[in-house]
């Protein structure tokens, strides 16, 4: 998205940080500064937590983290001992930036074992601001791509996790270009976890544009391989009432949690039901109404979707032919 001037800009619920990086990648201006040092003795448990809370509460005020990674946080540092807690605090204060110390701690809090986390640091260490947020986040215009014919599922959940597990997302930005459709060549291991999934969970990977593939029910996929990095379940609903169905999605998004959407290609009633998945990152108030901010698997794309289009089973921006929002995928914080 390229607005020239700040007051042109519609205001959002829940904006995505595209002020930090230019679509060339050039430097822009440090908006988390240097790091903090945590000082408080890890004897303070108590204080030591809320030190470090404060820090990813930092991610806030530029949409790194959200309201669920806090109370994520606050839940797994409740479990670690004094010793633990130094040596979360040490690896934090070997940090230059506070931008990689609010990422440590949001993948901590995604259930990242130890030793992701500390090479994660290393990794980080060195490293401007905006490369680190254009790594450790999934939210370019032209994003991650699904490699095979019937892998949409696989790939919305590989970016939904991607944007609650920043650890996760480095990982996936390591692959050349994640928008390429290469599964045979420099994104073959991503390329590979869609198709595990896509075959754990009933269907058959296959080149694009090749017939024989299968497709998969997503809600069993949700519920046990992103589950645990969201702290959410997901619970399927039909859209019989667009206005409604948006509105939850939108209430989702204010609160920090992506949305899975089902697209169908036929109207209801149809002998047929093809769809395919796409996924829900941010709202905003637009000119004339809500925009959703919402990646498509098989383009690539990320970009704002009216909702004046989605009531009128369009979603031009991906699609040039008839795409009715058929289910939403709600978020249930546990």
């Amino acid at each position: 998205m390229n607005i020239s001037t700040a007051s042109q800009q519609p205001t959002p619920t829940r904006w995505r940080p595209e002020f930090l990086y230019g679509p060339s990648g050039g430097q822009s201006p440090s908006q988390h500064g240097p790091a903090v040092s945590l000082k408080t003795v890890s004897q303070s448990v108590e204080l030591l937590r809320q030190e470090m809370l404060n820090v990813l509460q930092e991610g806030l005020r530029t949409d790194l983290v959200a309201r669920p990674h806090l109370l994520k946080l606050e839940r797994q540092l409740s479990f670690l001992q004094a010793g633990q807690l130094e040596s979360l605090k040490t690896l934090l204060n070997n940090s230059r930036l506070r931008v990689e110390q609010i990422f440590i701690l949001k993948a901590f809090a995604a259930n990242e074992p130890w030793s992701h986390l500390v090479q994660y640091a290393q990794e980080m260490r060195g490293l401007a601001e905006d490369q680190i947020i254009r790594r450790s986040t999934m939210r370019d215009a032209r994003d991650l791509v699904q490699q095979w014919q019937d892998s949409c599922g696989p790939t919305l959940l590989q970016v939904a996790a991607g944007e609650a597990d920043p650890r996760y997302a480095w990982e996936l930005n390591k692959t050349w270009d994640l928008s390429a459709i290469d599964p045979l060549g420099n994104n073959q291991a991503l390329a590979e976890q869609q198709k595990r999934w896509l075959e754990q969970y009933g269907g058959r990977a296959v080149q694009r544009g090749a017939t024989g593939g299968t497709g998969i029910a997503i809600s069993q996929m949700l519920n046990e391989q992103l589950t645990p990095v969201t702290g959410a379940r997901y619970q399927i609903s039909e859209v019989k009432n667009k206005s409604a169905a948006l509105n939850d999605v939108a209430a989702a998004l204010a609160n920090g949690h992506d949305v899975p959407l089902r697209v169908s290609w036929d109207p209801p009633g149809a002998a047929s039901d093809s769809g395919h998945f796409v996924l829900a990152m941010a709202v905003r108030q637009g000119y004339g109404g809500r925009e959703f901010h919402i990646h498509d698997p098989w383009t690539g794309k990320s970009v704002w979707v009216t909702e004046r289009e989605i009531h009128q089973d369009r979603m031009s921006p991906f699609f040039d032919k008839y795409a009715r929002l058929s289910h939403i995928y709600q978020p249930q914080p546990l």
